[in-house]
């Protein structure tokens, strides 16, 4: 069982190297902290919260019910998504989504997913690194039809959907129902923090 001293040493580490894209991939699975890679630097992907992880699980368990008769994909956090650079301004990523949703049977890599129809994330203390960063980087996926961010707190809900049928422009709610309209699925806010 790894230490604190044996993860701060393992990220102090990571402060100064920079990785290939083959290095990341053959060196991530023997990693102590998870990192995501952006054009060669690796940011380690912050510690959940208990409620981070509850409410990922309710979206996971919903989604995976409402799709249970379909071929498409639910991954829930551990697999990561590669995004290609398609502008100028974007380098080669590889995020870790809490939630991502594929149909597309071509995507069939074992490690990583490249055309998600839905991805979700929660949430973290850095507001902004999923609701600007992440949302400029994910909407230039051709494949994207809807990203979804959720808070973590019960006790003020929110939910902010950003779909390419409204040229991603922000529906935040705090209460009531939504649908994620890329699987069709109707949800209550109530039920995503029924913990």
């Amino acid at each position: 069982m790894p230490t604190l001293e044996d993860i701060q040493a393992e990220q102090s580490s990571l402060d100064w190297k920079r990785f290939s894209e083959s290095e990341y991939l053959l060196t991530e699975s023997d990693r102590i902290v998870r990192c995501e890679f952006i054009d060669g630097s690796l940011r380690p992907v912050q510690q959940a919260t208990a409620n981070h992880e509850l409410v990922c699980g309710q979206l996971t368990g919903l989604i995976m019910l409402h799709l249970r008769t379909s071929k498409w994909l639910v991954f829930k956090g551990a697999m990561k998504l590669r995004i290609m650079p398609k502008l100028s301004w974007i380098p080669l990523i590889y995020y870790y989504p809490d939630v991502m949703v594929v149909a597309d049977s071509a995507d069939s890599q074992p490690y990583y997913k490249t055309k998600p129809k839905l991805v979700i994330e929660v949430l973290s203390s850095a507001r902004g690194r999923d609701l600007v960063e992440k949302l400029a980087i994910y909407k230039e996926i051709d494949s994207l039809e809807e990203y979804v961010v959720v808070g973590q707190n019960p006790s003020r809900p929110e939910v902010y959907l950003f779909r390419r049928s409204a040229n991603f422009e922000p529906v935040i709610l705090h209460e009531g129902e939504f649908t994620l309209e890329s699987i069709g699925l109707k949800l209550a806010l109530a039920d995503l923090y029924a913990f």
